[in-house]
């Protein structure tokens, strides 16, 4: 692995190649040899990039960063083995050091939560927080991933997917909603149904029947509508790929090694690490789910959505029978708490 690189913002201006490595990391942002924010990557050159060789304005996650790319006057960088060395050298720092600007930015704000309503409309949407009574899952990374989940499922199964505030809309004129919102009362334990089927279970079934669909009509050399399918497939393949993370990730807590260091995990968050029986606890720094309501029992907090991301990642590919228990044992508690709304 490559040390540690610092570098003085003048000397930056006179770079002609990109000075770090293609790797994981941690990248650092100093003044006065101060730390004020820190930032991990699975990539430490292009993240330089997008920093200071790319259009920033390109990237509004990176436009967070406005006040501390002001002040800076040194980068330090971390390279590391992996996601899981990154992770761990970022919490290192931040239990060692005190960033200004570390709990001021929050570069995931933008991360949207799915939310479900049972009694009224809208009944499916894309919220930017928990506040509400509704029960909800997130954050994912893509907005957009929220919005063509909707759409798809409203496409192919009906389900309601209302937007403003006039109903009935559209959908229902175009028999694409059997019509929740006249008469919610009427619907509501058909929607909690139709919710955990498809939402909150792969429902392999659909997407079997997506495929077949999808390999008849390139037979037929019906391209056009075969590439519709696909599209359909390959958003439903990604949500369908977060959701096991929500089913599991709060209920993720143990200890495990990999490569010399032993970790140990709570509540989906690394709680401490050992190294040649040295040991970094990071307790302070975590922010634990010992208050979360039952609407958020398929909700992270926003902040923690990254790391949480990086340990489940490990687990699911180390560990997947234990992912698979505590995935079924979390549907049966969602689907008991869903039904009993």
């Amino acid at each position: 692995m490559k040390e540690i690189i610092e570098l003085k913002r003048t000397e930056m201006n006179n770079l002609q190649t990109n000075p770090l490595p293609d790797r994981d990391g941690v990248l650092g942002f100093l003044k006065n040899t101060k730390p004020l924010y820190y930032i991990r990557t699975n990539s430490l050159q292009r993240l330089y990039s997008e920093l200071f060789v790319n259009n920033p304005s390109e990237n509004p996650q990176i436009n967070k960063l406005e006040p501390v790319l002001e002040e800076y006057d040194a980068i330090i960088s971390y390279p590391a083995r992996d996601d899981m060395n990154a992770l761990l050298i970022k919490k290192q720092l931040l239990i060692r050091n005190s960033p200004e600007y570390q709990n001021r930015i929050r570069l995931y704000d933008q991360y949207p939560y799915l939310a479900f309503n049972f009694r009224e409309p809208p009944f499916i949407s894309v919220k930017e927080d928990t506040t509400d009574e509704l029960l909800y899952l997130g954050p994912l990374p893509d907005r957009f991933l929220l919005l063509g989940t909707i759409e798809t499922f409203n496409k192919i199964t009906g389900s309601p997917a209302c937007s403003g505030n006039t109903f009935p809309c559209i959908l229902l004129e175009e028999k694409r909603c059997p019509g929740y919102c006249l008469n919610a009362a009427r619907y509501e334990n058909e929607l909690k149904e139709f919710v955990l089927r498809y939402f909150l279970k792969i429902n392999y079934g659909l997407l079997n029947s997506l495929n077949k669909k999808a390999a008849k009509l390139h037979d037929n050399l019906e391209f056009a509508r075969e590439n519709t399918i696909n599209r359909d497939i390959e958003i439903l393949d990604e949500y369908y790929r977060y959701l096991p993370f929500y089913l599991t990730i709060k209920n993720l807590s143990g200890t495990f090694e990999h490569n010399g260091v032993t970790y140990s995990i709570k509540n989906g968050l690394m709680e401490s690490a050992t190294i040649d029986n040295r040991s970094d606890t990071f307790s302070a720094i975590n922010n634990y789910f010992t208050d979360y309501e039952k609407k958020e029992l398929l909700a992270v907090p926003k902040e923690n959505f990254r790391e949480m991301w990086t340990l489940y990642k490990y687990f699911s590919f180390h560990y997947p029978e234990k992912i698979d228990e505590i995935s079924r044992n979390s549907l049966l508690s969602i689907e008991t708490f869903v039904r009993e709304l």
